[in-house]
């Protein structure tokens, strides 16, 4: 899922099933047209739109699949309409949890060597998908749990989301959806929420001893490397739509090896957002560099450090000082199987 302009784009995956694709692509643009000033009548719109198009589109789907495969099918299972189902879990961020861990267990029975059914997995990720941009929509005025002060109408123009630098929540959005309703204790609310940022990457701290503000070190290192953190979440975002090739087009075929054994050890999939976001931070953080990924890959193929340095062209304690600096956790786990 990308965002354009305000709107999320749905990818409908390769091999989807033609009637649920369709109709994803209709509801695509049935959206478009209606904005954030409409308040609830945007969650009526898109409940409607779900009703009349992915309702039908998904049961035809269940009445042709096998019995042992409706279980993956979110609401299938219980014989409830797929909007059914999504209403019950109470919201689009929840129902698209609930079918990925569907799908994961679909692809976990077929690794275990069940034939893997392509063309149900493709349409379970549409599904997820279209859940994922559905949660991006504009939502119903939020309303922050608690009393007083704390209990105000927040202004729903404003963004809501992932922090621009990881896959948390940013302070507002976790405000909004009542995860931090504590936090507006404050009468006086001297302390202001971040739209952009988690309470790790505000700009600002609040420091208590001195009762003012100061620069956040995480802020001003996340920004220095914004647009490494930037590359790193679409290399990880394009292999992980594609699990089954290399597809980073990072330019250096090793580079690209390395990102589909990640993507691939850490089961990292095109709708998980939140957890491409967070192991992007992570490789920013780790300071793996392309020089790195290119010498673990080639160490996992039983290449020496001196054959190493001859392949990449650098001298051979340049390997070595580059191994020493890479995190175990990331050497084990490319050098696993």
């Amino acid at each position: 899922m990308v965002a354009m302009g305000n709107f999320p784009v749905i990818s409908i995956w390769d091999g989807c099933d033609p009637k649920l694709a369709s109709a994803v692509a209709e509801l695509q643009r049935g959206w478009g047209p209606f904005s954030a000033a409409k308040g609830t009548a945007n969650i009526w719109h898109l409940d409607r739109l779900l009703e009349d198009l992915i309702d039908p589109a998904v049961a035809a789907l269940v009445a042709s699949s096998p019995i042992i495969s409706r279980r993956f099918i979110l609401g299938a299972w219980d014989g409830k309409a797929f909007s059914e189902a999504l209403a019950e879990l109470g919201s689009y961020r929840a129902a698209a949890k609930a079918q990925h861990l569907l799908l994961k267990s679909l692809v976990t029975r077929s690794g275990e060597g069940t034939e893997p059914d392509r063309e149900l997995i493709a349409t379970l990720e549409t599904l997820v998908d279209l859940l994922r941009a559905c949660a991006w929509k504009p939502p119903e005025r939020p309303v922050v749990q608690g009393e007083g002060l704390a209990a105000r109408r927040l202004n729903r123009r404003r963004y809501t989301g992932y922090c621009r630098f990881c896959g948390a929540l940013a302070e507002f959005s976790e405000i909004s959806e009542g995860v931090m309703p504590a936090a507006l204790s404050d009468p006086e609310e001297k302390l202001k929420f971040s739209t952009y940022y988690c309470s790790a990457h505000r700009p600002q701290l609040r420091d208590e001893l001195k009762a003012a503000w100061r620069v956040n070190p995480a802020y001003r290192r996340a920004m220095r490397s914004l647009e490494w953190f930037d590359q790193e979440l679409k290399r990880l975002s394009r292999q992980a739509g594609v699990r089954r090739m290399v597809l980073a087009q990072t330019g250096d075929p090793l580079t690209d090896c390395y990102y589909h054994r990640y993507v691939e050890e850490n089961d990292l999939r095109a709708g998980d957002e939140a957890e491409l976001r967070q192991h992007a931070r992570r490789l920013v953080d780790a300071r793996m560099t392309d020089r790195k990924k290119q010498i673990l890959i080639l160490e996992r193929a039983h290449f020496s450090h001196a054959e190493i340095a001859e392949r990449l062209g650098v001298e051979r304690q340049a390997v070595s000082k580059a191994l020493k600096t890479i995190p175990k956790g990331f050497r084990h786990l490319l050098l696993r199987g």
